[in-house]
């Protein structure tokens, strides 16, 4: 049995007893750690206040996480608030790559709708083939589609959604754990940089795809979304220039707004997360009501009237709450 078979077997047979849902624990989690991301925005103010000479508009983020002394515009400073900034960005990166790891790809597909999500697992049973070879079956399984059907469009966004969602969050963690004074043997930092440069690309990636996957199921949402994207895309952009220009020598070019343009990106992404985390959660919290609960659901089957009976409406098929049937 090849490495392959057997990846396909486990994931199979692993896939038979998995009805993930929206409100299932794992997801609740995965939306509160995706809203837990706001915590960065007290953190930041707190560490801002330890500052003289912090302007929002021209210093980058890094520079609340630098350890110690350093260099500001020719002044050296030195403080230890820097500590709680870049735990900060630690739980960022936690936060956002636990949301990735715990929201299921067919929860996600969906925008957390109850209701979709049903419908999403009805067709995947009934639309799933079986005797697929182990390759494809392996494939599928690590597309999000667990009941053989073949991989959409939607599967493809969410696959990557989640990994760019993923490698953002690492990203940020490595931004906290090598901040931007942190040299390596030839003077250079390259774990902040590096970290910072890819969280930056796979943040705006995550909020453009995320954005088009929940164009169909969450419209209103996925506006926002793609409305943070531009956002972060600007900034992006201008960041990069800016970045660039500095590099070579004119540092003039776009003002003194760097700290500007790398908000752009960082707001927007904790923002978006946020929002996704709250669409998720507040689709979970719309469950419909299961079959045979006892529970009304207005303007569903019946109506109940005042004397406590049951009246039918149009097309129903409710029994009288006082019918010998009942």
């Amino acid at each position: 049995m090849s490495v392959i078979t057997w990846a396909a077997d486990q994931l199979d047979s692993w896939s038979k007893g998995r009805n993930p849902s929206p409100a299932d624990s794992r997801h609740l989690i995965g939306s509160w750690a995706a809203k837990s991301l706001l915590q960065y925005f007290a953190v930041e103010w707190i560490v801002f206040l330890s500052w003289s000479d912090y302007a929002y508009w021209r210093n980058v983020v890094s520079d609340l996480g630098a350890r110690g002394c350093h260099s500001v515009d020719g002044q050296t400073t030195c403080r230890s608030a820097f500590v709680a900034a870049d735990l900060s960005f630690i739980l960022i990166g936690v936060g956002v790559t636990v949301a990735a790891l715990l929201i299921t790809s067919t929860v996600l597909r969906v925008g957390g709708h109850s209701a979709e999500h049903e419908k999403e697992l009805r067709l995947s049973r009934a639309a799933g083939q079986a005797n697929l070879p182990a390759t494809k079956r392996l494939i599928r399984h690590l597309g999000g589609e667990h009941e053989g059907r073949e991989l959409t469009r939607a599967h493809h966004l969410t696959t990557a959604t989640r990994f760019f969602m993923a490698v953002a969050g690492l990203a940020v963690v490595g931004v906290g754990v090598f901040p931007e004074d942190f040299y390596a043997a030839d003077g250079m930092p390259w774990g902040h940089m590096i970290s910072t440069a890819v969280f930056l690309v796979c943040a705006i990636v995550t909020l453009v795809l995320l954005g088009i996957l929940w164009l169909r199921p969450r419209p209103v949402v996925a506006r926002i979304l793609l409305g943070l994207a531009a956002v972060a895309s600007v900034g992006g952009t201008l960041f990069l220039i800016k970045t660039v220009a500095a590099i070579a020598g004119h540092p003039e070019v776009l003002g003194d707004f760097t700290g500007l343009y790398e908000r752009g990106v960082i707001y927007g992404f904790i923002v978006g997360m946020a929002v996704m985390g709250w669409a998720l959660s507040s689709g979970a919290h719309r469950r419909p009501v299961a079959e045979g609960s006892g529970k009304h659901r207005g303007s569903d089957d019946g109506v109940t009237s005042l004397n406590g009976k049951r009246r039918m409406e149009a097309g129903s098929t409710t029994v009288p709450l006082s019918s010998p049937a009942a």
